[in-house]
């Protein structure tokens, strides 16, 4: 399948799994990425190479460098960093060592060497990112029209607005009610986004198809390629009868990227991995090299409400990957009233601005319970809080016990299917946010 996404000039490759580095790097003005196997054809500015345990490299990484060094480019290490291909790192021109990268003066004097490599007039903002992007998709999309793949989102909103930017009414905006969205959203995301975009919304009822495709699936990977498929099956059927409609714009993040295709390839993204091969489209990924925090401010700019900015990020493949194990009508409708109620607990305690994420999960355990003096047995249903600030790594949020109580209470008495509520502690490593 072929590709459109914006790329920042210069760029300085970061070797290292933490995205902390990297995000910082990027919050100073310097525009930095992970070593992605086939996402660059150019040549980063310098090489940057924080200290490591020697075997951390993969294949891939250990070719890149390699390419990068014997192309000429220069690196900036950390004393007692491991190079990826094994040669011995000594200070040259343009190149050195530095104490620290973490401390304050230890990152002040990486990023002034940088500064120097990259050149003065070249400062990155995620703003003049998508500023830059506008520019590079009216140049590149020359014929047809686009459709966009909204689901309901930040990421596909703003990657919608800046395509809009680019092609006008060109673009054709379809939400796809899959049906694995989160309760009252399939009526209120639809008139929230045509508003936002000043383009009309069109409403894909996809319910049916969707939980068909489903259908008697467990394993995660699978039920994620089978979201990514119907999706672009659904829009090709959809589209069938727009004429001239050459790409499939998607809101794509860097994290959705790296977790796919990056070290060790956690999970597919049903927007990343998820695809199918066959695909009648280009793909538009105005948002792939993002930040979720960039992604953020770049709405502020665009002037986007905060009731959406500031919405919990939400799995492409939505509730699917909420019920572990095979996904039903029944298993869904109680995950979405579970949810609903994690979500206006949570929501009115007053910890909700302190939190990335915090949702309802249902994993798919039966267990005994006792009501009304009887015995039962019932659903287990286990509630998900995390603090973060990118979503590549994250805390178990320490949520009040009275808060979990009440959330108890209210999930074994409103929702007769449900016998036991569990709170999940595990931080991301070792864990994932999503338990799917």
């Amino acid at each position: 399948m072929s590709l459109i996404a914006c790329r920042f000039r210069p760029w300085v490759a970061v070797f290292s799994a933490d995205e902390r580095l990297l995000r910082r790097l990027r919050r100073s003005g310097i525009y930095a990425e992970l070593p992605l196997p086939g996402e660059r054809d150019d040549l980063p500015a310098a090489l940057v190479l924080p200290r490591t345990a020697e075997g951390f490299w993969s294949p891939e990484e250990r070719e890149l460098f390699s390419r990068y060094r014997a192309a000429g480019v220069p690196t900036l290490w950390e004393e007692g960093a491991v190079s990826p291909d094994g040669e011995a790192l000594s200070p040259g021109p343009r190149e050195n060592a530095f104490v620290s990268f973490s401390d304050d003066e230890g990152f002040a004097r990486l990023h002034a060497a940088l500064r120097e490599l990259v050149g003065g007039d070249s400062a990155y903002t995620p703003f003049g990112f998508a500023e830059r992007c506008v520019g590079e998709l009216t140049a590149r999309l020359e014929k047809g029209r686009a459709v966009v793949a909204l689901s309901g989102g930040l990421d596909s909103a703003v990657a919608a607005v800046l395509v809009a930017r680019a092609l006008g009414d060109l673009l054709v905006p379809l939400f796809v009610d899959h049906g694995l969205l989160r309760a009252g959203e399939a009526e209120e995301v639809p008139a929230s986004l045509a508003k936002i975009l000043g383009l009309p919304v069109r409403r894909v009822d996809a319910r049916d198809t969707f939980l068909a495709a489903l259908r008697g699936l467990a394993d995660p990977e699978a039920k994620r390629r089978a979201v990514g498929e119907t999706f672009i099956r659904v829009f090709e059927q959809e589209v069938a009868g727009i004429a001239d409609v050459a790409y499939l714009v998607q809101g794509t993040v860097y994290s959705d990227l790296i977790e796919s295709v990056g070290r060790g390839g956690v999970k597919a993204h049903h927007n990343v991995g998820g695809l199918p091969e066959r695909v009648s489209f280009t793909l538009v990924e105005p948002l792939r090299l993002l930040l979720k925090d960039e992604v953020r401010e770049i709405a502020r700019h665009l002037g986007f409400p905060a009731s959406l900015v500031e919405r919990q990020p939400f799995p492409g493949p939505g509730l699917a990957v909420r019920v572990v194990g095979e996904v039903t009508a029944e298993r869904l409708e109680l995950l979405r009233e579970a949810d609903r109620i994690v979500r206006e607990e949570i929501g009115a305690s007053g910890v909700a601005p302190t939190l990335w994420q915090y949702f309802a999960v249902l994993p798919g355990v039966r267990t005994v319970g006792a009501k009304d003096g009887r015995r039962r047995e019932g659903e287990v249903v286990a509630i998900r809080a995390v603090v973060s600030e990118e979503a590549m790594s994250a805390r178990a949020a320490e949520l009040p016990y009275e808060l979990l109580r009440r959330l108890a209470h209210r999930l074994t008495a409103e929702l007769p299917a449900v016998a036991r509520v569990v709170y999940d502690v595990t931080d991301k490593p070792p864990g994932t946010i999503e338990w799917e």
